[in-house]
């Protein structure tokens, strides 16, 4: 069975705003979209998904060091070792050849 929860800021229907998906793990174990850690509120009430009682998230850019969020039973913001690869499919995706 799958869910899908949407949560905006728009005053209306109409206002066309962009959609962030984010699936999530749990292999039918754990996890679930009624879970406090998946509720994307604050996120699109302020467009910044810390809060209180939460893991703080990173601003992913140069200043942080391209830092990501690493989920695990103590999450923790770390630098992201794949940011070349994203840059690269990045340029693939804009039909650059690669290293021009």
């Amino acid at each position: 069975m799958a869910c899908l929860n949407v949560w905006t800021p728009a005053a209306t229907a109409k206002e066309r705003l962009p959609v962030m998906v984010w699936i999530y793990g749990g292999g039918f174990v754990a996890g679930g979209s009624s879970e406090p850690r998946q509720d994307g509120g604050n996120l699109a009430k302020t467009g910044n998904p810390n809060g209180p009682g939460l893991p703080r998230w990173p601003e992913y850019d140069a200043k942080s060091g391209w830092q990501v969020m690493h989920l695990s039973a103590s999450p923790q913001a770390a630098p992201d070792t794949r940011r070349s690869r994203y840059l690269f499919l990045d340029e693939v995706n804009r039909g650059k050849p690669a290293g021009q």
